[in-house]
């Protein structure tokens, strides 16, 4: 159903349904060495009431992959089977949609949604607020820790109708701009939709998990940083390698001078120097891994060496070396 802005009419009560699997959805970003996928789930409807509107959309949960050197990733799209509905008061006709609010549980410039024909950041809009490259629907971001939520005035434009909003969120797509989006689920929530009068709970999220197969770096945040502990060159500074012990009691840490250095842990994650043990042949470590059952630790150097090195109450002791 249609309407103009002088004179709206009413739209039925829909009944409740459910949408099962259906088969992937995939996007592909003309620059992007990857694929994006996503998979529909059960439909999630919020059905219209006497005084406010109702979405019935088929959430997906999609899966991204950023592997090392890609320099372009593929969207995936969010929604589909959308439909949009006025309220169904009889004495209203059917009021004007007004505005559709959209939260992710994340935050930063180095990720979008496409909503629209525009790539919009997940970061605060700096100019009050921004308009969408196809429809002009007029939108301001703000962002509290690591939600994001983005308001689009659906009255500011003149696709307005309930058609026009359900293609508006069929074409929702979640995107990582560059490789240093962490890994982690991303939930992208429909969160509500608002008439002249009401305004609608959808809480209808789709899900994205990010697989970054970079070492991402942690992001540190926070007024004030305190150094629990310092550690002077030939110990931790110099570390090529560190594992923890099975228990988390104890970490490993070997450099590349014939030494791997032994701390305890404690309920703080505070170290503290507990042995240095001097290996010969052990040089620079490539890799250090401690065994299943926690009693024996392997080091394999660039020299070829496999060193197998026993461990007793978190202290190290040599056992063998064995040419690679």
């Amino acid at each position: 159903m249609t309407f103009s802005r002088s004179k709206a009419g009413n739209t039925p009560a829909r009944p409740p349904r459910q949408a099962f699997v259906l088969e992937p959805r995939m996007m592909f970003d003309a620059d992007a060495d990857a694929v994006a996928t996503a998979d529909a789930v059960a439909a999630q409807v919020i059905a219209p009431t006497d005084s406010a509107p109702g979405v019935d959309a088929t959430p997906a949960h999609g899966t991204v992959t950023i592997n090392e050197g890609e320099t372009g990733f593929a969207a995936v799209d969010l929604f589909s089977k959308v439909t949009v509905s006025t309220d169904t008061g009889t004495d209203s006709s059917g009021k004007e949609l007004t505005e559709l609010v959209i939260t992710v549980d994340r935050a930063g410039a180095n990720q979008v949604l496409m909503i629209d024909g525009s790539e919009i950041a997940l970061k605060p809009t700096t100019t009050g607020s921004d308009s969408t490259l196809d429809n002009g629907y007029s939108y301001k971001v703000t962002v509290s820790g690591n939600t994001t939520t983005i308001t689009l005035s659906i009255a500011s434009s003149e696709a307005y109708q309930p058609a026009d909003v359900a293609t508006l969120i069929d074409g929702i797509a979640y995107k990582p701009l560059d490789s240093t989006v962490a890994s982690g689920d991303v939930t992208v929530t429909l969160k509500s939709l608002r008439d002249q009068d009401a305004t609608a709970t959808l809480d209808i999220h789709a899900t994205v998990t990010v697989d970054n197969k970079i070492n991402v770096p942690p992001a540190l945040s926070g007024s004030i940083l305190q150094e629990a502990e310092a550690f002077t060159a030939g110990t931790l500074a110099k570390a090529k390698e560190i594992a923890y012990s099975a228990d988390g009691s104890h970490v490993y840490t070997a450099g590349s001078d014939n030494t791997i250095t032994v701390f305890s842990v404690d309920s703080t994650w505070r170290l503290t120097q507990q042995q240095s043990l001097v290996v010969e042949d052990l040089g620079t470590v490539n890799h250090l891994v401690v065994s299943a059952d926690g009693k024996s630790v392997y080091t394999i150097a660039g020299n070829g060496n496999l060193i197998q090195l026993s461990v007793n109450d978190g202290e190290l002791a040599y056992v063998s070396t064995t040419k690679m």
